[in-house]
């Protein structure tokens, strides 16, 4: 639980750590997706997705399924997009390389649902957060 808490804390900063409802305010940041750059698009899902698979591990050390499987499928659903959005002409190598990671993340998590492993997503929040903090420091 504690690798879970203090991933957690880290991700306080991130714009969609904790309700992901039909709040307005997560309503109103969907609207907000179409004035933001590609840069910074990609920098939400990254963070998205780490808080997402934190969530899970979280919810397998506190036995909670419907959590683990929310969270599971919400981060899935953000690395198929950040896989289905590389641009594999002009990224070349590094997106090649990104598509790689992104399959190994999604895979990993299938596995981890499947024999209920927060060690497994321990590793995939690793592999995550950091291409999320390159991309973070990209941008600076």
């Amino acid at each position: 639980m504690a690798y879970a808490v203090k991933r957690v804390e880290e991700a306080e900063d991130y714009p969609y750590h904790g309700n992901y409802g039909t709040s307005s305010a997560t309503y109103n940041r969907a609207l907000d997706v179409t004035s933001l750059t590609p840069h910074r698009l990609t920098q939400l899902l990254l963070e998205g997705a780490v808080t997402s698979t934190v969530q899970a591990i979280a919810a397998i050390e506190m036995e909670d399924d419907a959590g683990k499987m929310a969270s599971i499928e919400r981060s899935i659903l953000i690395v198929n997009s950040l896989r289905e959005s590389l641009n594999m002409e002009k990224g070349g190598a590094i997106a090649e390389n990104l598509e790689v990671v992104y399959l190994y993340a999604r895979q990993e998590m299938l596995r981890a649902v499947e024999e209920n492993c927060a060690e497994t997503l321990k590793v995939v929040v690793d592999y995550l957060a950091g291409i999320s903090d390159s991309w973070r420091a990209i941008a600076r």
